[in-house]
């Protein structure tokens, strides 16, 4: 199966691959007239953004190289959605809160509804073997 000549084959397979690889990933100069009109219309773009006021603008780090930045005006926006994120968290943890104390309130007066039946029922019960001439003991005789 895997004999000498599918390994040799494998090999080569793989340098044909990583030569090809090598040809496509080798560094291409470009033209002098090429690099020139692409910084010719950067220029011009540039020079339309700063006109019509646009968010976003290139400044210049060297002489070759540009990059975007953010306006100042738009410096408080980070402040702003930190202050939205902490008022929603104080929000959901008050709402939290609610919903805990309205599920005890709840809770509560089921438990006092199922006491008050329970009673009535025990009541009604010992009525009817009251009636019947059966003598309950107290449940302190009976210890």
């Amino acid at each position: 199966m895997n004999g000498p000549d599918e390994k040799e084959r494998d090999e080569q397979g793989k340098d044909a691959f990583e030569a090809a690889l090598s040809r496509a990933m080798r560094r291409v100069e470009i033209g002098a007239d090429l690099s020139a009109k692409l910084l010719t219309l950067a220029a011009e773009a540039e020079e339309r953004r700063a006109a019509e006021g646009t968010r976003l603008r290139l400044a210049k780090l060297n002489i070759d190289g540009r990059v975007l930045v953010f306006p100042r005006q738009r410096m408080w926006m980070g402040g702003a959605m930190a202050a939205a994120l902490v008022m929603g968290c104080f929000v959901s943890v008050h709402v939290h809160e609610q919903h805990v104390q309205e599920r005890t309130a709840r809770v509560q007066q089921q438990f006092v509804t199922a006491m008050r039946v329970t009673y009535e029922a025990l009541a009604q019960t010992r009525g009817q073997l009251k009636q019947a001439g059966v003598q309950l003991q107290p449940a302190s005789s009976q210890e």
